[in-house]
């Protein structure tokens, strides 16, 4: 394999990419990203398994993340010395509102 012969890596089993798309809600502006990701894990997996673990890891960005991002502003947020306080009690604010 590429991997382990030039650059050594011998527990690589998996690699690949992907392409997002998103359009901005305000400006309506499309972007475009690759991101590449590595799996080097003992677990033998499935193509079908990385996919759902890339789109989980999407399904925490989205749902937690941008509600936070979004909802509390924690992005432009200057209070960086109770920053910390504060993401906690927004996390566990989100998680009393869900349930």
């Amino acid at each position: 394999m590429y991997l382990e012969r030039e650059l050594g890596w011998p527990q690589v089993r998996w690699y690949g990419w992907v392409k997002r798309q998103r359009k901005r809600l305000r400006s309506g502006e499309w972007s475009e990203e690759e991101v590449v990701w590595i799996y080097g894990g003992e677990k033998e997996v499935t193509p079908r398994q990385l996919s759902q673990w890339a789109r989980g890891h999407w399904e925490i960005e989205n749902c937690v993340f941008w509600v936070l991002d979004v909802t509390y502003q924690e992005d432009r947020s200057h209070a960086r010395k109770i920053g910390g306080l504060l993401h906690t009690i927004r996390c566990m604010a989100i998680n009393v509102i869900r349930r």
